[in-house]
């Protein structure tokens, strides 16, 4: 039985690599995802530990209920240095400041020099010691309020030379530096800028301000009895750790990025995984329908059924096994392409992607179990084979319709419960939420693919007519073929469901952002011209006073995020200049009022409600230097799109109390007598003095943002796509197999005066309309999918639910042409038949 199990995977290698492929696609996502996060964690890793090379302890301030605002450091007065420096065991220190994204060098044309993807890193830096990472390539440490040192990569992109004089943008405005050294990191990746100490206080409007002091221990010393004698000395809120306990913070941190990174591709692969499912399941029924005859004689002289069933199981456990090891090959392919595509443009290295055992473990498992799942009901059915079956012609046993609706209702409705619960609140974590939306998608697309079966003939008819009115006698037979097997039918349109609903429900999604997007820029927004950070990063407040200053300005207003703890609870707050605020922002207003004082505090309405929050109640606020601040409730608003935290407060009074006063974006009003276009050029003249900031109109800032939508959706649909592929190979397969199947049948309409184009042309056409049935399947089950998730959102995300129609027809189209493409090459194996073979074939 082993023997004839080998024999027939070899004997039709064309089957074989069909079936592989599904699960070696599949597999390969997998392995490439685990290949290329392994990669960036390594690299990652190895850079934090580069970054606190030759240092023994640290000085920082301590990690607080608040973690720092707008993402900077922590931030305290360099005086406490004095209290360290007679510490017995400190050989050496060097106190820092550091600030990422928000100093720039410009280049000869006044552009910002900054690589794609990694950040611009601006550092203070005392020149070489055994206690700082930074090395000296070229010239000399910058020192003096004059000199300023650039990294390597920098240097050679601008075409600087060392004695040059360049421009760099800080938080204060541009200001012209000699440069006076290259200096290198170790590993590639960030751009750097670098001052003295004083002089990076001063870029960054920051002064006698520092983030961390760094300590080297006497030779000889104990590292434990150093970190525990800063620890003594430290004031409150300081803390002193040891490097290894940095190394591991300052890794947590990368890698916390990276996990999230990689769930997300992981979960891409899970479900190109899911799809290949149904394709392996749909070729493995249809090889035992072929095989009926052979394991009918198989039972006759003595095989048992469980000999049948190790047969088939053996089968798909070989099947797997060689899939997997060509999947971890084209995983490495995958990493490879992900390093490229991902860090295209950037500064960061990875090198070859990092194979580790847990990856080769994992994707030999998953190749193999993937396989046997999808094997195991036609190998059930391959042991029940009677050896009666033997003399008869048979062909695929036929289910009881009333059977597959229970079986398929019994997983359907639990499918749709838990997406509901899912959806609409029973998890009280994202967690729970997250488990409950893929097992209920999960059981709702298997339940789908087994009550389509019901219809999936009926369905095939009707889109046949059409075929069948243009192409005739040939429809008539594609129409035929695609009707007459539901289950085959279903299975084969299951794969494109799958990926096409998935498709289809983020184009939805994205549909809906962009419309409500649009509707509250015109409801929400009185303002002409926006203006932020092209990364992103909180600007200087010195901007926007600056705009104010212009006398074709009517109104501007700062508008910023910050981490805080309310009544004991970290939130995010929205902060605003409220009085010109109110002008440009419409925030529906349900008591109270929102053009706030000093120290007024408007509530978002559902959590007033919840926390039995009234006008005139007293909340306390406390911001990153720990300052309990008493608030007034002044008003309850509701939320509208742009207020992100449950709580607005005025803007300008928080500045002392956070570790970096920023503004998020700008708002700005015209005068009435100013041409718009004048206007703008108006304020982006004032901001020459920050390059890094975009200027732009309402319509601009509107195409903009629903650009960066469209770029996220591409990227989704990219991953996406391989689902498609996926069922693109199981259309050919499906095809290929039933070319198989149908030998005679194809013999007999040969010989009663079928050509060989009519026959190519009816095996298209029957692809086709499977290919159709499942676009059509995929997108109603993704418009359904996406509504639902617009329903569980809160109110105020979707203001306009959309359904691109144009997008969605695009996809049935490319549905019918994967039909088409899919069909070539069966149809052309068809088409070369010998007319008396396939008659005379069992």
């Amino acid at each position: 039985m082993l023997k004839l199990t080998l024999r027939e995977i070899g004997s039709a290698k064309g089957r074989l690599i069909l079936t592989m492929l599904s699960i070696v696609l599949g597999v390969g996502f997998v392995a490439g995802s685990f290949m290329f996060t392994d990669t960036l964690r390594s690299t990652f890793d190895d850079l934090s530990a580069d970054i606190f090379e030759g240092v023994d302890a640290v000085v920082q301030a301590e990690e607080g209920e608040v973690s720092s605002s707008q993402g900077e450091v922590i931030r305290f007065d360099e005086s406490v240095v004095e209290t360290f420096a007679e510490i017995e065991g400190v050989a050496v220190y060097e106190p820092g400041l550091s600030a990422t994204s928000r100093v720039f060098a410009l280049d000869g044309d006044g552009e910002v020099l900054a690589p794609q993807g990694p950040p611009v890193i601006a550092v203070s830096w005392a020149g070489p010691s055994d206690i700082t990472t930074l090395t000296l390539e070229e010239g000399k440490a910058p020192e003096g309020p004059d000199e300023v040192a650039l990294d390597p990569l920098s240097i050679d992109e601008a075409g600087f030379a060392i004695g040059d004089t360049i421009t760099v943008s800080g938080p204060q405005g541009l200001d012209e530096f000699t440069l006076v050294g290259a200096v290198e990191f170790g590993a590639p990746g960030p751009y750097f800028v670098v001052f003295d100490l004083p002089t990076m206080q001063e870029v960054l409007g920051e002064p006698n301000q520092i983030e961390s002091i760094v300590f080297g221990a006497e030779p000889g010393y104990d590292v434990d009895t150093l970190v525990a004698e800063l620890a003594a000395a430290a004031p409150d809120g300081l803390e002193a750790i040891s490097s290894e306990v940095a190394i591991n913070e300052t890794q947590e941190e990368f890698g916390s990025f990276i996990n999230i990174f990689g769930n997300v591709l992981l979960g891409f692969a899970l479900v190109t995984l899911f799809v290949s499912i149904f394709i392996i399941y749909n070729t493995f029924a249809i090889l035992v329908t072929q095989r009926t005859r052979q394991m009918g004689l198989l039972r006759a002289i003595g095989a048992s059924s469980s000999q049948v069933l190790r047969m088939v199981m053996t089968e798909a456990v070989v099947v797997g096994l060689i899939s997997a090891v060509i999947g971890l090959g084209v995983g490495l392919g995958v990493a490879t392409l992900l390093q490229r595509l991902i860090l295209s443009g950037g500064s960061l290295e990875l090198g070859t992607p990092e194979i580790r055992l847990r990856t080769v473990i994992v994707v030999l498992i998953v190749g193999v179990v993937v396989t046997v799942l999808s094997a195991i009901a036609p190998a059930f059915r391959a042991s029940r084979i009677s050896p009666l079956a033997a003399l008869q012609d048979s062909g695929r046993p036929t289910r009881s319709m009333t059977f597959r609706l229970i079986s398929g209702a019994f997983v359907l409705v639990p499918g749709v419960v838990l997406l509901g619960l899912g959806l609409f609140g029973a998890a009280n974590t994202t967690s729970g939420v997250l488990t409950l939306l893929g097992i209920g998608s999960v059981l709702t697309f298997i339940g789908v693919a087994m009550v389509s079966a019901l219809f999936a003939g009926p369905a095939a008819s009707l889109l046949g007519r059409p075929v069948q009115a243009i192409r005739g006698t040939t429809g008539r037979i594609a129409r035929d073929n695609a009707s007459r097997s539901p289950q085959r039918t279903a299975a084969t349109a299951t794969a494109l469901m799958i990926g096409l609903s998935l498709i289809t429900a983020v184009s939805v999604l994205a549909a809906s952002i962009k419309a409500s997007f649009s509707e509250l820029l015109e409801e929400a927004l009185a303002a002409d011209i926006f203006v932020y950070d092209e990364q992103g990063i909180p600007f200087s407040p010195a901007a926007l006073a600056a705009v104010e200053e212009l006398s074709e300005v009517d109104a501007a207003a700062g508008f910023s995020e910050y981490d805080a703890v309310v009544d004991g609870e970290v939130q995010l707050l929205s902060a605003y200049d409220s009085a010109a605020g109110s002008q440009l922002v419409n925030i529906p207003v349900v008591e109270g009022t929102l053009t706030l004082s000093d120290f007024g505090i408007g509530v978002l309405d559902t959590v007033a409600e919840e926390e039995a929050i009234e006008v005139g109640d007293e909340l306390t606020v406390a911001y990153d230097d720990g300052e309990e601040l008493t608030y007034t409730v002044e008003g309850i608003f509701e939320a509208n799109g742009l207020v992100s935290g449950n709580y607005a407060v005025e803007r300008s009074p928080i500045g002392p109390h956070v570790t970096v006063d920023g503004v998020g974006f700008m708002a700005v009003n015209l005068t009435d007598d100013v041409d718009a276009e004048a206007g703008q050029a108006a304020v982006e003249e004032t901001l020459r003095q920050f390059p890094q900031l975009a200027v732009q109109s309402n319509a601009e800032f509107q195409e903009e943002t629903e650009g960066q939508i469209d770029a996220f959706l591409q990227i989704v649909n990219g991953l996406l796509a391989l689902c498609i592929v996926v069922a693109f190979f199981g259309i050919v397969n499906t095809m290929a197999l039933s070319v198989m199947e149908r030998t005679r049948e194809i013999g007999l309409l040969r010989a009663v005066g079928m050509t060989r184009r009519q026959l190519r042309s009816s095996i298209r056409w029957e692809a086709v309309i499977v290919a159709v049935f499942g676009s059509l399947l995929g997108i109603g089950m993704g418009v359904v999918l996406a509504w639902a998730g617009i329903a569980a959102v809160p109110e105020g995300f979707f203001s306009t639910p959309t359904i691109p129609f144009g997008t969605l027809a695009v996809y049935v189209v490319i549905g019918a042409v994967l039909g088409v493409v899919a069909a070539f090459f069966p149809a052309r194996r068809a088409a070369k038949l010998n007319v008396l073979e396939a008659i005379a074939h069992e």
